[in-house]
């Protein structure tokens, strides 16, 4: 039986080498597995009215990380923020035509890395796996409080 410390030294690894893979097949764009995170989130919610507190909510990223990684995404021309009339605090991002140009690679990227990662899954197994991460997710976010 495999004991609980290589086990998570198992997930700590396959986060680095899917953020290695991601990387390696974005390179080309000068983003990084996180901004691509980001990028990707805003892409398949692009008809909605997105802010950076819906990212921080969604991806379970700190907002520090949001704002840093959607100021580098901003510098890098991929997106622009849009001012709330309402609300001087919101702006919204939106894509801008470099992005909207690369939608369709950094899909495939996500496609192939996902393809291959569960290769030789059953839906059941990837079932029974999400449900387990999911699990430890919890009891480490309750073990906090």
């Amino acid at each position: 039986m495999t004991d609980e410390y290589t086990i998570l030294k198992s997930i700590k690894k396959l986060n680095m080498d899917i953020d290695n893979a991601l990387n390696e097949s974005i390179n080309m764009y000068n983003l990084t597995a996180s901004q691509c995170d980001i990028l990707r989130y805003l892409i398949i919610h692009k008809d909605e009215k997105v802010c950076s507190t819906d990212i921080h909510l969604k991806l379970g990223i700190s907002r520090a990380s949001v704002s840093v990684t959607l100021k580098k995404l901003r510098n890098g021309d991929f997106i622009v923020f849009k001012s709330v009339p309402y609300d001087e605090r919101v702006k919204y991002i939106l894509l801008t035509e470099k992005a909207v140009k690369i939608q369709e690679n950094i899909e495939r990227c996500f496609d192939n890395l996902i393809g291959a990662i569960y290769k030789d899954f059953s839906e059941e197994e990837k079932d029974k796996l999400y449900i387990l991460i999911k699990k430890m997710i919890e009891n480490v976010n309750y073990s906090k409080h």
